[in-house]
C-alpha cells in the first residue's frame, strides 16, 4: 500500500489548476505517493448556496490517514472556507504541510511559482517588440507575495533597458478581479492618471476589466493602449482582441510542492528542484499576431475530447430523470460513465441521511453541514467490473478501497455531490495512474448526476415514504414496494427462482437492557452492514422491522443458495466476534425459502414461510444458548 498525499484545491478545472495538479500528481506518482485531491468545482461565485455545498468536500478530510497535505491556498476563495480550515489545519493535522503561491502566518512552508522572470519577460516583450517605454505595473495588494515577485521583474527588465522606475506608472490598488481593472482605465480615461503605453495587469481578470471598460468608451486595443495579464486564463480568449498573457512554470511548482512536502515527510533535504520557464501567449492586445495555439486552444482541448458532443448529445438528463427506483437510478448513473474519457474507477458515496425529511415540517428540511459518521457506498466501479452495492462504511475511511491493494500508486478526486445548501455525499474519480485532470464535462457530467438525486429526493418527500432507513442504509418497506418490479420482472425467466430470506438480530432486549439501547443500535447497524455485504446488486436488502431484515433476489439460483449465504453471514459474524470490537456477541437467525413463482401474489406465501424457517432457526439458537 502506498503512503498518501492529501491536496486541497478549489474550481479545480481553472487552467493554473490544471497545471498544478498535473505537476504533483506526477511528482507524488514517482515518489511512490497515492494521492487524494480534495477539490471543489467553483471558487467564489455570485451563488452563495452553491458555494456552500461546494465547500463541505473539505470537511471530510480524515488528515490521520495522511501522510503529508499540499494546499493550493491561492485558490481557496470559497465564501468562509479559510475561516473554517485553517483552525483545522493547527488543531487536527498532524502530517507535514505545503502551500503554494500563499503567504500564511501559521509558520508552513509556501512553495512560490517564479514570476519574476515570467513578468520580466512580457516587459522586455513590450519595450522590445512594441516600443513602450511608458508601461503602467497595475496589481493588487503589496502585502501578496505573487505581486512582489512580478513587481522585481518589472523593475528588472526597466533596469535592462535603462529605462528610470517612474512612480507615476505604479500602482497596488488592484483587487486581482474585473472591478480592479474597471477602475485603473476610468482613472486614465478621466485623466486622473498619466496615459501610459501600456498596461502591464498582474493578474487577467483585471486585464479583462480595464478592457472592457476602454472598448466601451470607444477606445481601441491596441491602438490606443496596449494590455497584457499573467496567468493565461481561458477568459482571455473571450475578448476581442484576445488578451496577451503569460504561462506560468506551474506545473513545476506542483512538482516542487511534492518534492518539500516528501523532504518533510522522510526527514530529509530537499534536493532535485525542478527549474522550468513559463511561455509567453500572444493574444492581440499588445499588437503582436495571435499565437492560434494559444487563442483557439478552448476549441483544441475539446476537439481532442472523444466524448465532447456525445455528452452534449446524451439522453443522461432525461434518463436519470425517468429512473422509476433507486435502484435503477444508481444503475443508470454507472451506465452514463461511458461519457467520461479515460475513467478508469468510480465511487458514488452518499450520507444515511440524504433522504431525510420531516413530512410535518411545512418547509423543506435538510441536511447542510458535513457528512454523516456512517457512509453508504452505492457505486463501486471499474473499468470492466462496475457495479452498485449498498456498503455501510466509517466515514473516517474517506473511501475503503483506498486500503486495497493497487499495483501502481494514482490519483484520486473526491468532490461534492449537493444541491445547492443541501448535502447528499460525494463522488470519487480516479484515472488510475494516468497523469489527468478531469475538466468542466466531468463537471456538468456531475451536475446532472445532483440534479436527478434531488428529483429523486423531492419525489420522495411527495410521496410521504422514506425509501432509505438512515440507521442502517438498508431499504426500507417502501424501498422494497419501489424496487420490487425489478424482481418481478424476470419471474417468467427460464431456471429463475424467487428467494426471500428473513433474518432477526438474537438478544437484541439483552443487549439493550445490559448496554444500553445506543448499544442496540449499534448492533442493528452492524448486522445490517453483515447483511448488505452479502446482499447482490440484483438483490433487495431491507429493514422491516427493529431488528427484522429481508433479503429479496430472483436469478438462476443454485440450490444451496440459501446455506451458502447463511453460512457467509456467519463466517463474518465470527469474525467480528473474535475481533472483540463489541462486548457482547453478535448473530442473528436465518430462514429463507427459494421457490419458482408465477405470479407477485405468491410472494407473500413465501415471505410466510422464510418468516416460519427464521423462526425456528432462532427456537434452536435459544435452546441452544439455554442448555
Amino acid at each position: 500500500m502506498f503512503k498518501r498525499i492529501g491536496v486541497i484545491i478549489c474550481e479545480a478545472t481553472g487552467v493554473y489548476q490544471t497545471e498544478l495538479l498535473k505537476g504533483i500528481n506526477s511528482k507524488a506518482h514517482s515518489l511512490g505517493y497515492d494521492v487524494l485531491v480534495f477539490a471543489t468545482f467553483v471558487k467564489l461565485c455570485f451563488h452563495e448556496n452553491y458555494e456552500y455545498g461546494e465547500k463541505n468536500i473539505f470537511s471530510l478530510i480524515n488528515f490521520d490517514q495522511l501522510d503529508g497535505l499540499i494546499i493550493a491556498g491561492d485558490t481557496l476563495q470559497v465564501r468562509g472556507l479559510k475561516e473554517e480550515l485553517f483552525p483545522k489545519l493547527q488543531n487536527e493535522c498532524k502530517c507535514p504541510i505545503v502551500f503554494i503561491d500563499y503567504e500564511n502566518d501559521m509558520g508552513y512552508e509556501n512553495i512560490t511559482t517564479n514570476d519574476t522572470i515570467s513578468f520580466e519577460e512580457i516587459i522586455d516583450h513590450l519595450i522590445d517588440v512594441h516600443g513602450c517605454r511608458n508601461i503602467l505595473f497595475y496589481s493588487g495588494s503589496y502585502d501578496v507575495s505573487s505581486t512582489r515577485t512580478r513587481y522585481e521583474g518589472y523593475k528588472n527588465s526597466l533596469q535592462k533597458h535603462n529605462i528610470a522606475l517612474n512612480p507615476d506608472f505604479v500602482s497596488f490598488d488592484g483587487n486581482f478581479w474585473i472591478e480592479g481593472g474597471e477602475q485603473i482605465a476610468r482613472e486614465i480615461i478621466e485623466g486622473k492618471r498619466p496615459r501610459p503605453d501600456a498596461i502591464a495587469f498582474c493578474g487577467d481578470h483585471m486585464a479583462i476589466g480595464a478592457m472592457n471598460v476602454f472598448q466601451s468608451t470607444g477606445w481601441k486595443i491596441p491602438e490606443d493602449i496596449i494590455i497584457t495579464g499573467h496567468d493565461a486564463e481561458d477568459d482571455c480568449l473571450k475578448c476581442k482582441p484576445p488578451i496577451t498573457s503569460y504561462t506560468p512554470p506551474i506545473n513545476a511548482t506542483g512538482a516542487n510542492a511534492v518534492i518539500a512536502l516528501d523532504a518533510k515527510i522522510n526527514n530529509t533535504t530537499p534536493s532535485n528542484w525542478v527549474v522550468s520557464r513559463g511561455r509567453l501567449e500572444l493574444g492581440g492586445s499588445c499588437g503582436c499576431q495571435e499565437d492560434f495555439r494559444y487563442t483557439k486552444r478552448i476549441y483544441y482541448r475539446n476537439e481532442t475530447n472523444l466524448n465532447y458532443e456525445g455528452f452534449l448529445n446524451s439522453s443522461m438528463m432525461e434518463d436519470l430523470a425517468e429512473a422509476d427506483s433507486f435502484l435503477s437510478l444508481l444503475n443508470k448513473i454507472d451506465f452514463f460513465l461511458y461519457l467520461v474519457p479515460e475513467w478508469y474507477e468510480f465511487h458514488l458515496c452518499l450520507c444515511n441521511d440524504w433522504l431525510d425529511y420531516d413530512p410535518f415540517d411545512g418547509a423543506d428540511s435538510y441536511h447542510t453541514d458535513g457528512y454523516t459518521d456512517q457512509m453508504i457506498h452505492y457505486i463501486k466501479s471499474k473499468v470492466g467490473n462496475s457495479r452498485t452495492v449498498q456498503e455501510i462504511f466509517d466515514r473516517k475511511l474517506m473511501l475503503p478501497t483506498l486500503y486495497e491493494e493497487h499495483p501502481e500508486p494514482q490519483t484520486f478526486y473526491f468532490l461534492p455531490i449537493h444541491m445547492n445548501k443541501k448535502r447528499f455525499g460525494y463522488s470519487v474519480l480516479s484515472y488510475g495512474n494516468t497523469n489527468k485532470t478531469f475538466d468542466i464535462n466531468y463537471m456538468n457530467w456531475t451536475k446532472h448526476v445532483c440534479n436527478a438525486l434531488e428529483y429523486f429526493r423531492i419525489q420522495s418527500r411527495l410521496s410521504g415514504a422514506a425509501l432509505i432507513d438512515s440507521l442502517t442504509g438498508a431499504y426500507t418497506r417502501a424501498g422494497i414496494e419501489q424496487n420490487v418490479d425489478m424482481l418481478l420482472n424476470h419471474i417468467h425467466d427460464e431456471n429463475y427462482r424467487f428467494m426471500v430470506m428473513m433474518a432477526d438480530l438474537d438478544r437484541l432486549k439483552t443487549i439493550n437492557d445490559t448496554y444500553g439501547h445506543q448499544a442496540g443500535d449499534q448492533a442493528i447497524h452492524e448486522i445490517a452492514r453483515v447483511l448488505l455485504s452479502v446482499t447482490s446488486d440484483t438483490e433487495i436488502c431491507a429493514r422491516v422491522g427493529g431488528d427484522e431484515f429481508v433479503i429479496l433476489g430472483c436469478d438462476n439460483y443454485s440450490d444451496t443458495k440459501i446455506e451458502d449465504t447463511v453460512q457467509k453471514v456467519a463466517e463474518k459474524l465470527d469474525a467480528i466476534n473474535q475481533s472483540g470490537k463489541f462486548p457482547y456477541l453478535l448473530s442473528t437467525s436465518i430462514g429463507g425459502v427459494l421457490e419458482k413463482i408465477t405470479k407477485p401474489e405468491d410472494i407473500a406465501d413465501l415471505y410466510k414461510e422464510a418468516d416460519k424457517n427464521m423462526y425456528n432457526t432462532k427456537k434452536i439458537h435459544h435452546e441452544k444458548e439455554t442448555t
